[in-house]
């Protein structure tokens, strides 16, 4: 059995590829024929990658926390990565985590940060 990281890389990069492959028939067929069930699809692929980040997201969370040994996975990695000067770094990953939490949550405070992050920045 392969590790359990190599099975996520995988398994994320074969559900991507699959959306991306379904999406392109999808826009394709709209071209030529735009009918509500073809936008339907649209939203449901879009959903589905909502979906598959979001998971994929809290699976690491929980590797985190395994590896960490902590309650706080993303706290205590964004800790080391500060202890380590990867600031940059650690900005990266604050705002994936606020735009998970935009995709869970929609428009509220991390909606607000990431505005104001990318209007500032």
């Amino acid at each position: 059995m392969h590790a359990f990281s190599e099975l996520v890389q995988r398994g994320t990069t074969f559900s991507l590829n699959a959306l991306e492959a379904a999406q392109q028939r999808v826009v394709k067929e709209l071209q030529a024929n735009a009918v509500t069930p073809l936008v339907k699809t649209l939203q449901i692929i879009q959903l589905q990658k909502a979906i598959s980040a979001v998971g994929m997201f809290s699976m690491f969370d929980a590797i985190l926390q395994d590896r960490l040994q902590c309650a706080d996975g993303f706290q205590d990695a964004a800790a080391l990565l500060e202890a380590k000067g990867e600031v940059l770094l650690k900005e990266r990953f604050s705002d994936l985590q606020l735009a998970i939490n935009v995709l869970k949550h929609g428009k509220g405070r991390s909606y607000d940060s990431l505005g104001r992050v990318h209007t500032s920045g």
